[in-house]
């Protein structure tokens, strides 16, 4: 399996599982500029920390969208979409 497979299942697990109308561009943007290590660590982190919480899916989105600007910040990789 390639880098871009991996990170197209990645991508097709987030826009599945926690897609809110809204967080599509986000997730596209996110995996695409993030590095893929960065991307499983993230996953990860969702299937262990928020996905076994019983708490509204909103707050589960927010979670998810801080987890991934957190990684990018800390890389120097603005996830903001310039219209």
């Amino acid at each position: 399996m390639t880098e871009l497979q991996k990170k197209i299942a990645i991508l097709e697990f987030l826009i599945s599982t926690y897609n809110d109308g809204r967080r599509k561009a986000f997730y596209c943007n996110a995996v695409n500029l993030l590095p893929l290590p960065d991307l499983r660590e993230i996953v990860m982190d969702i299937k262990e920390k928020i996905a076994n919480r019983d708490i509204p899916q909103k707050e589960q989105n927010e979670e998810i969208v801080r987890l991934f600007e957190a990684r990018a910040a800390s890389q120097d990789i603005s996830l903001k979409l310039r219209k």
